[in-house]
């Protein structure tokens, strides 16, 4: 199979921030949580920022962002979470194997070097069919609702008849990260398409690819056989 196109995936930096806040700006929807640029500049500072970036022609085009980040548990203040959120990829890489790709990395370099003390989620729109299938290959499950109050849910998000915006809330299963350490271990700069016979390349440049990867498949497989 031929290789047809060349991404890079990476953690944001200061000086990407514009670029990425206009992306997401550029592509929200009524099922997307809108983000600040102070939001983003905290995402930068905490290291939880990522954005896939296709080489065309020269150019460095960002087609896709996610991030992990800090947060507590609603109903249990003071006690620890993670969130997995913000994924959005382009129309155009949609089947080609990148927004998976882009939620390996992100969550193992969260779990590799810091692990969590509390769980992690992902919120999905209850009306948004889009991203279900890519939560339950990254290895998340549906359990519960969340309803943030009516005077903090963005006014540009759908509600629904009893004007709520509704999360469907996801967790992430720990020994999903032993099949992460699998996908990171075989890795050799390709990325496979899950939609056709496509075949890009992929360069990540993260510590947990490179420098560390032996370390980072250690770490990440004790979580994975101690959950």
């Amino acid at each position: 199979m031929a290789v047809t196109r060349s991404f890079v995936i990476r953690q944001v930096v200061d000086d990407r921030v514009p670029v990425a806040l206009a992306f997401h700006r550029d592509h929200l929807t009524e099922y997307l949580w809108p983000r600040t640029r102070d939001e983003f500049e905290a995402l930068v500072q905490e290291e939880s920022l990522y954005e896939a970036v296709e080489r065309t022609g020269g150019a460095n085009d960002i087609v896709g962002i996610c991030y992990v980040t800090d947060g507590e548990e609603p109903q249990r203040p003071g006690m620890p979470r993670l969130e997995f959120g913000g994924v959005y990829v382009t129309d155009e890489c949609r089947g080609l194997g990148v927004a998976k790709a882009l939620g390996i990395i992100a969550i193992s370099n969260a779990f590799a070097w810091d692990p969590p003390q509390g769980r992690l989620i992902g919120h999905v729109h209850e009306a948004n069919p889009l991203p279900r299938p890519l939560m339950e290959r990254l290895g998340f499950v549906l359990v519960g609702q969340e309803i943030p109050p009516p005077e903090v849910a963005p006014p540009t998000m759908a509600r629904n008849a009893r004007g709520e915006v509704v999360g469907d809330l996801f967790e992430f299963r720990r020994e999903t990260l032993a099949r992460f350490a699998d996908w990171i271990e075989a890795f050799d700069g390709r990325l496979v398409a899950e939609r056709e016979r496509v075949v890009s390349q992929l360069e990540v440049q993260l510590p947990l690819m490179v420098a560390y990867r032996p370390e980072a498949l250690v770490a990440l497989r004790n979580i994975a056989s101690n959950s």
